[in-house]
């Protein structure tokens, strides 16, 4: 028996940069009904991802109190997102927990890419330790029972091999954007395609 048209499956639409754009768009009511106060962002947590044998693949910087309450609310606007960019077909990995972070290096990108590339997470973190305990303003700042690990329980030693405390200031969040993974602005930031202001009501 030969399917009819009616019977056949529909072939799923490409999705296109400006449908991505029109759904960030269409949820802005929703996130600004999040917002309702000034986002400011601390970033006193140093951390790595994709980790291996105490290599990395990603430095980041973040914020270290996840109940803060920009930090809550901040998690919550990138819940939604991804959960709606998931529904409408743009996202199409497996569902993963969001970390909350400012990129300082991706070894990933570096070329040529088909070799991988990683870095000394360990080393990073012991010379964020020395360097907390010499004087001199502009070296971020470890807080002194963070920099040892003998006091801790297996289960914090562990956590701290992948993050340490540091002092890289607090910043305001005024907008979400969507941007092209792996471009490159005039000042080396992502190429942003669309943005969301967050409004404080």
């Amino acid at each position: 028996m030969t399917p009819t048209s009616r019977d056949a499956p529909e072939t799923s639409k490409t999705k296109t940069l400006s449908d991505a754009i029109s759904l960030l768009h269409s949820l802005a009511p929703e996130i600004n009904e999040i917002t309702g106060l000034p986002v400011v962002l601390p970033l006193d947590k140093m951390g790595v991802l994709k980790t291996k044998r105490q290599q990395a693949g990603v430095l980041y910087v973040g914020p270290a109190d996840e109940t803060n309450e920009s930090t809550i609310k901040l998690g919550r606007i990138f819940d939604l997102v991804a959960q709606r960019f998931r529904v409408e077909g743009f996202i199409k990995e497996e569902s993963r927990p969001s970390v909350l972070h400012c990129t300082l290096i991706n070894a990933s990108h570096r070329k040529p890419r088909r070799i991988p590339r990683t870095f000394s997470s360990r080393e990073i973190f012991d010379r964020a330790t020395v360097a907390a305990a010499s004087p001199g303003p502009s070296v971020p700042r470890l807080p002194s029972d963070l920099t040892s690990t003998t006091h801790l329980k297996p289960e914090a030693s562990v956590q701290q091999e992948r993050e340490v405390r540091v002092d890289f200031g607090a910043w305001a969040v005024f907008e979400i954007q969507l941007c092209v993974m792996g471009s490159h602005g005039p000042e080396n930031e992502y190429v942003s395609c669309a943005s969301i202001p967050l409004e404080a009501n």
